[in-house]
């Protein structure tokens, strides 16, 4: 299963194997790219678990879980966790793979700003 980028101002996406993406992060790190790290985003975080057939309780509980997730997230670009991307890390990312002969389709995405990694 390979990845989803989807963007998160438009919602458009690409999609990919799950070897080009882990390619481009190694290639960019290789020629300085250095990484400011993803973030969940705790709103996702609550509407994938929060359910109001429950009390009141238990979603607070669910809320505090969804927090204390985001603040322990370690930044990683591999999972498929609906993690952002960022505008900065995406304007380094893409100083770096301009020269590179990367795929135009998936420049013009990046171009767009902030997206989330998610599964294809």
């Amino acid at each position: 299963m390979g990845y989803r980028f989807i963007n998160i101002k438009t919602g458009e996406t690409y999609s990919c194997p799950n070897e080009f993406w882990l390619s481009i992060l190694k290639a960019a790190s290789e020629n300085g790219w250095k990484p400011k790290g993803t973030r969940l985003s705790l709103e996702r975080e609550i509407d994938d678990t929060y359910d109001d057939s429950f009390g009141r309780m238990y979603n607070l509980f669910i809320v505090i879980s969804a927090h204390a997730r985001c603040l322990e997230w370690d930044g990683n670009y591999t999972e498929k966790e609906y993690q952002i991307v960022g505008q900065e890390d995406i304007a380094n990312l893409l100083e770096e793979l301009i020269y590179m002969g990367t795929d135009s389709l998936f420049l013009d995405f990046l171009e767009k700003g902030p997206f989330e990694i998610g599964p294809e």
